[in-house]
């Protein structure tokens, strides 16, 4: 199985045009499927063309990130953070942006690639 893997880094959000200019890379050169790695945040329609071609898109952020209180009682503690986390991104039904956090659980990815 031959995997694209593209590495952004840039100041403003992804656009739709990175994803299909991966698509055409995944076409032309037979490749299974692709990921696009990025440091910012992609925009909607660059994740509606992803999601409808089983192409994932995964945002690399500050592991400060992962912080989530989940009640008064119970919080993460910072030590327990990595440096670095990577989130798999995907719409919701709805059409709300969804994150799911990838350094220990990898399914969400490879479900996203229709593995």
């Amino acid at each position: 199985m031959l995997v694209l893997i593209e590495c952004k880094y840039h100041k403003n959000p992804i656009k739709r045009e990175v994803v299909q200019v991966l698509l055409d890379k995944l076409r032309a050169t037979g490749a299974q499927k692709g990921i696009v790695f990025s440091t910012v945040k992609f925009q909607k329609g660059a994740i509606e063309f992803a999601q409808a071609h089983g192409i994932a898109l995964v945002m690399v952020a500050n592991g400060k990130t992962m912080y989530v209180t989940r009640s008064a009682n119970q919080a993460t503690a910072s030590d327990d953070l990595p440096s670095y986390v990577c989130w798999l991104v995907r719409l919701t039904g709805s059409g709300d942006q969804k994150l799911h956090p990838l350094f220990d659980d990898y399914a969400p990815l490879v479900e996203s690639l229709h593995l």
